[in-house]
């Protein structure tokens, strides 16, 4: 019944604005044929006619006004249950033809007080707000703040599920809990797992140089992709609950000291690191998170046990494991490894040495690029990343032959540098 009436009158009002409109355009016309006729008859100046049409022009907008504020409150009529909806946006406030004019008329018969405020107030801010300023590019100190604070944040270093290392010495290591590694990275290329990675923000992955450069073109990174949260490498199998996919970035960034060419030779050499952005940033899971990076000159002490983690080869030329594994290995001091036959050559203050006298234990194929995390401060640190070992040749664990991985302490300048001038370069391109 309330709608019926509200139709009923919604019709009545209709009519009345039509006629009222229809009545102001009769007389609107008479006087325009009495100006004309006193025109004729009287032979004003066009100054004259133009004074008339001013006066004119009030005389309607006074009257409209009238009429407005009538109608608004009739409209605003307390005894009115149902909110009528406000045709009027998208329409502006200035009229210039007879046409808008009988339009702005029917509208504003149509709104209510609380409506032509709310009206008033949209074009008004639409007109006059201001876009928000940017933040201003940060120098690298602030930077550097803010990473490690929000290192802090994400909890670095930190699993959510604690790993099982009981057995010290274990042949080929033990299967990892799952999750128990949550930054670790496997690197695939056409659709096969080929390399380690380590994750070390939300952003940015850090493995081994001569995994993109064991030939010519293989450091396009199309032909890459990353996975995290991984636990089986196996051919095209996928983890959904936990795993995450990522393509690459930009180009991979080496080291500058970096000698290609040797890599491409097969040589083992100086500077075996890669850096990684993912294109878009990981997120933080239990089965995701990022190690921490040691400070400048932190590194492990001889004798120090320490976890390597990968989905390598258990068995030299033997397809990859099934799952995640792991191993616990003490580090060797530089000076007893150089000593070591086939080392010295190859050995540089940019290497640390992990791995037992009588071998058993070790990375291998598949595992470069993997993490040597050890433990201190109540978090793990990435502090190497998986390189060479068996002096140069392809064998692994091996007696008298300690695995071999870069020394991250000494690149973490490096890598924070190249981390900060990506950000410059990409809030520069904003």
């Amino acid at each position: 019944m309330k709608l019926l009436l509200w139709i009923m009158c919604t019709i009545i009002l209709c009519i009345r604005s039509s006629d009222s409109i229809n009545s102001r355009e009769n007389v609107k016309d008479e006087k325009k044929k009495d100006d004309h006729s006193n025109e004729s008859s009287i032979g004003h100046s066009k100054e004259a006619l133009i004074d008339d049409s001013k006066e004119s022009l009030i005389d309607h907008t006074k009257d409209s006004l009238i009429d407005h504020i009538k109608d608004s409150r009739m409209h605003n009529d307390p005894r009115r249950t149902r909110w009528r909806p406000p045709f009027h946006y998208g329409f502006h406030h200035r009229f210039r033809t007879d046409q808008e004019s009988r339009l702005r008329e029917i509208m504003y018969s149509w709104m209510s007080l609380g409506d032509i405020w709310k009206y008033w107030w949209y074009h008004h801010n639409k007109r006059t707000t201001v876009p928000p300023t940017p933040k201003p590019i940060l120098d690298y100190d602030e930077w550097l703040d803010e990473w490690n604070t929000e290192q802090e944040h994400i909890g670095c270093g930190l699993q959510d599920i604690e790993p099982r290392l009981v057995d010290l010495r274990i042949i080929g290591g033990t299967s990892a809990i799952r999750g128990s590694w949550p930054w670790m990275v496997s690197l695939k290329t056409a659709g096969q797992h080929f390399c380690g990675g380590v994750l070390i923000s939300r952003e940015w992955v850090v493995s081994a140089a001569h995994c993109m450069l064991f030939m010519p073109g293989m450091d396009d990174p199309t032909l890459w992709e990353i996975r995290l949260g991984r636990f089986d490498p196996a051919f095209n199998v996928t983890e959904p609950k936990t795993e995450q996919t990522f393509n690459i970035s930009g180009k991979p960034i080496f080291y500058d000291g970096l000698d290609v060419e040797q890599f491409y030779a097969g040589v083992s050499v100086d500077n075996d690191l890669v850096l990684l952005k993912l294109a878009r940033p990981a997120i933080i899971t239990k089965w995701v998170k990022p190690i921490c990076l040691p400070e400048k000159d932190e590194e492990p002490e001889n004798g120090e046990r320490c976890v390597i983690t990968g989905y390598g080869q258990t068995i030299p030329n033997v397809g990859p494991p099934s799952k995640l594994k792991q191993a616990i290995v003490p580090i060797v001091d530089f000076e007893t490894c150089q000593n070591k036959e086939g080392y010295k050559r190859l050995l540089t203050s940019n290497m640390i040495c992990a791995g037992y006298k009588d071998g058993g234990v070790d990375s291998c194929k598949m595992d470069s690029g993997g993490p040597l995390q050890c433990f201190g401060n109540e978090r793990w640190v990435v502090s190497g990343i998986t390189s060479w070992g068996d002096a140069g040749q392809t064998g692994c664990a091996k007696a008298l032959r300690p695995g071999v991985y870069t020394k991250v302490s000494n690149y973490s300048s490096w890598i924070k540098n190249m981390m900060y001038e990506d950000y410059v370069a990409t809030r520069n391109q904003q």
